[in-house]
């Protein structure tokens, strides 16, 4: 018995016994920061639905929004519309949807904030698309007939082009009349002769300050040689796609080998120059670091998320890859008329599906501005899909979700914008 206990005591007091344990302490620190830090990450093991889907700033920013529409002066006074050469035309596409209604919220974010400078740069179209605009909720609403320079209709259409509309409102044409009315308003857009065109589905809302970081991307992406090759700017993204995808896991592997090869590497190099640490560094040690410490480690790297462990980098951004989904855009005007050529021949399909597969044929860059200054709100779709559920139980729509956006503040936004009025007018 006594002889045990001394056994215990050598193995418990021995530097590798308190070498591993202080690895395991720290390890199971790290989790209890993943757990907390990792909670709004969909790519981590750590991801908690129930909060990681909280509204934050998106509630404060639809306050905000709901106020301003309803404080707009039914005569237009104080209302301020674009001028003689506004820089983009902003077009919002809008279907009634049975028990939700986001349109008024998305128009208010998009202008509450702005200074009339800002808004008279904008030239904002607002399109009630019914072929009877008056079965939509905002057709006899103040707000609605105040604040666009253009409410769009299917005036200039054939009759035979607007019963097909009708017909396949009535017969749920999920895919088809999105796409037409996505280019009808494009179309509308490009008349306005603007440089950019920014296009908006009807269920999202902008953060404020939205304004001078979209066009401070803007400045950039012209600043670029390639900037012929670019086809959008994406304002929204979700961050559900950017995990560790099976198309990279060579990348993934390499990296891991790489890993493991310069920890052996680290070991043999302190065994060879500090010969006092082999005493420690034993077969049996080095063997603990290689095949047990360390993939637990990697593992746990893995399970951290991705976007926790290497977010992207805030500003311009490349976005070829994994961008989704066409909640709110912006269009240079050179990409405009191969754009409609395009949704036209295609004739039927989801915008964004069809926007990328369109970028990989004629190899267009996409880029996107992170973090995301839209955020999709909408838990009702207007395609009919709200009722298939995807991942934790929530419906297909209200999954499209970036998970940054909440984390803006608005403290913190209101002295970003007086540091941007102030570089713009000076003191």
């Amino acid at each position: 018995m006594r002889g045990s206990s001394e056994r215990v005591l050598r193995v418990t007091s021995s530097s590798h016994f308190l070498a591993f344990s202080t690895f395991l302490l720290f390890y199971l620190a790290a989790i209890v920061y993943f757990r907390w830090t990792s909670f709004r990450d969909p790519s981590s093991v750590f991801f908690d639905p129930s909060r990681g889907f909280d509204r934050i700033y998106s509630a404060f920013r639809q306050d905000q929004a709901d106020a301003f529409i309803a404080n707009v002066d039914p005569s237009g006074y104080g209302v301020a519309y674009a001028g003689q050469s506004p820089s983009i035309c902003i077009g919002i596409a809008s279907v009634q949807r049975k028990g939700a209604r986001y349109f008024n919220s998305a128009v208010g974010s998009l202008l509450q904030g702005l200074s009339d400078e800002q808004r008279r740069d904008l030239h904002l179209t607002l399109f009630l698309a019914h072929t009877n605009s008056s079965t939509h909720m905002a057709h006899n609403e103040d707000w609605f007939n105040v604040l666009p320079d253009e409410r769009l209709t299917y005036d200039n259409l054939t009759p035979g082009a607007i019963d097909h509309l009708r017909e396949l409102e009535n017969n749920k044409g999920y895919t088809e009349k999105p796409l037409f009315d996505y280019v009808h308003l494009l179309k509308s857009c490009y008349l306005s002769h603007t440089p950019w065109i920014m296009m908006l589905e009807d269920d999202v809302l902008a953060m404020d300050g939205w304004y001078h970081r979209t066009k401070q991307a803007i400045f950039e992406l012209e600043q670029r040689r390639d900037f012929e090759r670019s086809v959008y700017l994406r304002l929204f993204y979700t961050e559900q796609f950017f995990g560790w995808n099976s198309e990279e896991w060579p990348s993934y592997l390499f990296w891991s080998i790489v890993t493991a090869g310069a920890t052996f590497a680290a070991i043999y190099a302190v065994r060879k120059y500090y010969p006092a640490s082999t005493p420690f560094l034993t077969s049996s040690t080095n063997l603990a670091i290689l095949f047990v410490c360390l993939p637990m480690t990697i593992g746990l790297y893995f399970a951290a998320g991705r976007t926790t462990v290497s977010p992207l980098r805030h500003g311009l951004q490349h976005m070829d890859n994994f961008g989704c989904c066409s909640q709110a855009f912006v269009f240079p005007r050179h990409a405009i008329a191969g754009l409609i050529d395009y949704y036209e021949m295609r004739h039927d399909g989801y915008i964004d599906m069809m926007t990328e597969t369109y970028s990989e044929i004629n190899k267009l860059q996409r880029w996107a501005l992170v973090p995301s200054v839209f955020q999709h709100v909408g838990s009702k779709s207007s395609k009919g899909d709200d009722m298939d559920h995807a991942s934790w139980g929530r419906a297909v729509a209200a999954n499209i979700w970036n998970y940054e956006y909440e984390l803006y503040n608005p403290v913190k936004i209101e002295r970003e914008k007086a540091r941007i009025d102030q570089i713009t007018h000076g003191a």
